[in-house]
């Protein structure tokens, strides 16, 4: 049986999978996953790094390092080399349903 996956963004349980295991989330990587999902939302398509750089005032390599963790953590995945290919994983789109 595979184990249950509990998460949550809005409602502060901050968990992911990895490896099958769970995987907390920082305050600040739950900031950067709101802010993909609402962008996403918004206008339909995924912000850049950049963008999401200029959201939080990081370094474009800061940015890039939180969405490294968000992916290594299940909660997103992107194409490489390609520009706005950040695509929220099932994880992350089922967490605020999911129960503790």
């Amino acid at each position: 049986m595979a184990p249950r996956l509990v998460a949550g963004i809005r409602e502060g349980v901050r968990y992911g999978m990895e490896g099958g295991q769970v995987q907390a989330l920082t305050d600040r990587q739950r900031e950067v996953l709101i802010f993909i999902r609402e962008f996403v939302d918004y206008y339909h398509y995924a912000p850049t790094v950049r963008e999401v750089a200029r959201r939080f005032d990081f370094q474009v390599s800061a940015a890039r390092q939180h969405l490294l963790a968000l992916r290594r953590k299940g909660f997103l995945e992107w194409e490489p080399c390609k520009a706005r290919t950040i695509v929220l994983t099932r994880a992350s789109t089922q967490s605020e349903f999911a129960t503790v």
